[in-house]
């Protein structure tokens, strides 16, 4: 027997209302917040029953413009719909980085680890990485502009749609790795396996 679900959401503990029109509750028990701005980051928990009981997850939502991440663990990092500029990620674990529809300038990771990253309608600008492990890598429709990769690899690869222009890989290793339609200009690979 099934038994349908019901979920709530809470913002630091506080119901979260649709009253407001800025915050949609979904269909399917999920939270769209269209727009997001300072205002609307905190810690979010879901609280999802049925018959069979009860359970709850939370995260915290954080508005980024830009900044300094040291010595972090991030569960899930998503940018939507957003520019980014002038953001460091150093000694760091990202179990899940998302970006979609992003316009990202002077963006470093130093020292990373990427468990899953998925991108797609984004513009990379003077990306930076060094000592950095990729893994599940989705990146679709996607520009890298001004790139440097140092001692980066890059594990189940995948890219769809991608252009490179003033890109430099220099010790970079791919393991399982597809490309399809990439466009390279001014691109040097110096030590890539």
């Amino acid at each position: 027997p099934s038994s349908s679900v019901k979920s709530v959401w809470y913002r630091d503990g506080v119901p979260v209302s649709s009253a407001t029109r800025r915050v949609q509750l979904m269909p399917g028990g999920g939270l769209w917040i269209p727009g997001f701005r300072p205002i609307d980051a905190g810690v979010y928990t879901c609280v999802a029953t049925n018959d069979c009981g009860r359970t709850a997850r939370s995260g915290t939502i954080a508005f980024v413009e830009s900044g300094t991440f040291t010595n972090a663990r991030f569960d899930s990092l998503l940018f939507a719909d957003a520019a980014l500029a002038n953001v460091t990620f150093a000694n760091a674990t990202i179990r899940r980085l998302e970006l979609r529809n992003v316009v990202a300038t002077n963006v470093t990771f130093s020292n990373v680890i990427v468990e899953t990253l998925i991108a797609s309608d984004a513009v990379l600008k003077q990306l930076r990485t060094k000592n950095v492990s990729f893994s599940n890598v989705v990146i679709r429709n996607v520009s890298f502009v001004d790139a440097t990769h140092t001692n980066v690899t890059f594990v189940d690869y995948t890219t769809i749609n991608t252009t490179l222009t003033g890109v430099t890989w220099n010790d970079a290793v791919f393991v399982n790795a597809t490309e399809i339609n990439a466009t390279r200009v001014d691109t040097t690979l110096l030590h890539v396996a």
